[in-house]
């Protein structure tokens, strides 16, 4: 009885000591039960794994705003703590390994590309509708015009009265 009551103290010191490593790397992830039932294995493997930094620790309010040097910094250590194919978490922005198929947040790799993608569709139709409507602005300054020179005609003589009604409602 007593070495079952050592046992789980000592895994309980474990899974708390692995638990309390991997929070510190940067994961949401529960370790308790590795280090309780592992116990030095998974203090190693929790050692090993690589530090996570958040999108939120360096755009924190207290540090807000950022000069643009500050920003390149971020950018940069972000570029930088990516390895290959490590993937970014569209929602929280946290950058997870490439064995991971679950960002800390709960949400899916898959669901963070298919949101991207969606988001990317929406910024291109977005860019062509106000292309369209730019381009509309456009052809009716252009229309505007021609009924502002046709006017002249109408008014130094050059054109009638039924002519420049006749442009007029073509151009319209």
């Amino acid at each position: 009885m007593i070495y079952l009551i050592i046992w789980a103290v000592q895994g309980a010191i474990w899974g708390f000591a692995t638990n309390k490593i991997v929070e510190n790397k940067g994961y949401d992830e529960n370790w308790f039960w590795w280090g309780f039932f592992f116990g030095l294995i998974a203090l190693l493997v929790a050692l090993s794994k690589p530090t996570v930094y958040h999108h939120s620790e360096y755009e924190s309010s207290e540090y807000l705003p950022l000069s643009s040097a500050a920003n390149s910094f971020v950018a940069e250590h972000r570029k930088n703590s990516m390895n290959d194919g490590d993937w970014e978490c569209y929602f929280c922005h946290r950058i997870n390994a490439d064995y991971v198929t679950n960002c800390g947040c709960g949400k899916s790799k898959e669901e963070s590309e298919q949101q991207k993608a969606i988001n990317a569709k929406a910024q291109r139709e977005l860019r062509e509708r106000q292309k369209k409507q730019q381009d509309s602005i456009s052809d009716n300054a252009n229309t505007i015009e021609l009924i502002k020179e046709y006017k002249e005609l109408l008014d130094s003589g050059a054109i009638t009265q039924e002519e420049f009604d006749k442009k007029k409602s073509e151009l319209l």
